[in-house]
């Protein structure tokens, strides 16, 4: 059976907030106040009220703070609970103890986020922003400043960040929508679909599908396994390259480019309606693509 108790506790307002749950759901949420607000509730697996007690009693979340900075967690956990056991309730198995964190700061602080297992959301905060997730999922919106993202395992969504964002993920999806700055990405295993880029966009991709669309700046995509498709006006050099998939690129009438292209195992086509663009100056961007394996295919939006 499962049992809980509720923590909340209050703390001055500190220049930077660091975080670390182990199993659960870790919010954190920038507002218009003037400290930090933490509430936690603590769910065990027990077999009667006697045990149930002992194990909530044996839970603690630890919470250090100084001039500049405000320490939240890793909660401690019951004696003699395996590490696995917090995996496997994030899989839906439900034993061991599970710790959601909610975390309200002022919108000035800086955050760093590590979840264990389970998923993590951050938004409403300047920036910058650091976040770390070995399994689980993170959600990360409505962030001024830059952001950093780590996953181990588990699905990444980002929207309104306003500066840079740099991600590094091993297996799992990434969906980027309206970053401000630019956005570098390196993904082990996953498909990674991103609009509404502001600067320049980087993507390293060993096995999964990648799509862009609505990039401003210029874009650089390298994938060993797994096509890349691109979508919107080019109004900056574009560089794409698939080691063993297809490339897709669907260009707006008011683009303008070069176009270097190369398939070494497949077909090259533009399949654009005649006088579709405009005509490219000497000063226009080029678009570079290179398949391996797989055709290239330019068409209309």
């Amino acid at each position: 059976m499962q049992y809980s108790r509720s923590i909340e506790e209050h703390a001055a307002t500190p220049r930077r907030l660091i975080v670390e749950d182990r199993a659960g759901e870790l919010v954190i949420v920038g507002e218009d106040r003037q400290d930090v607000l933490i509430t936690a509730q603590v769910t065990v697996h027990a077999d009667d009220e006697r045990e149930a007690r002992e194990r909530l009693a044996a839970v603690r979340l630890p919470i250090a703070g100084s001039r500049d900075t405000l320490t939240v967690g890793p909660p401690e956990l019951p004696p003699g609970e395996p590490p696995l056991m917090q995996v496997l309730r994030h899989f839906g198995i439900q034993r061991g103890t599970q710790i959601s964190i909610r975390i309200a700061v002022p919108r000035s602080v800086l955050v760093r986020a590590v979840q264990r297992a389970g998923s993590l959301r951050v938004s409403g905060v300047d920036g910058p922003c650091e976040v770390e997730v070995q399994a689980g999922a993170v959600q990360v919106s409505d962030i001024r400043g830059a952001l950093r993202v780590e996953t181990r395992l588990g699905s990444t969504r980002l929207a309104d960040i306003g500066g840079d964002v740099l991600v590094d993920s091993r297996a799992g999806r990434v969906l980027a929508d309206r970053i401000g700055g630019a956005f570098r990405v390196t993904a082990r295993r996953g498909t990674v679909i991103a609009r509404g880029i502001g600067g320049a966009v980087d993507i390293d991709a060993r096995g999964g599908k990648v799509v862009l669309e609505d990039v401003t700046g210029a874009a650089r995509v390298r994938t060993r396994a797994g096509s890349v498709e691109w979508r919107g006006k080019i109004s900056a050099p574009v560089d794409l390259e698939s080691r063993a998939g297809s490339l897709r690129v669907a260009v707006t009438p008011d683009s303008a480019f070069w176009v270097d292209a190369e398939a070494h195992a497949g077909s090259v086509r533009s399949e654009l309606p005649v006088d579709y663009l405009r005509k490219p100056d000497a000063g226009a961007p080029t678009v570079k693509l290179r398949a391996h394996a797989g055709a290239i295919r330019i068409v209309a939006v």
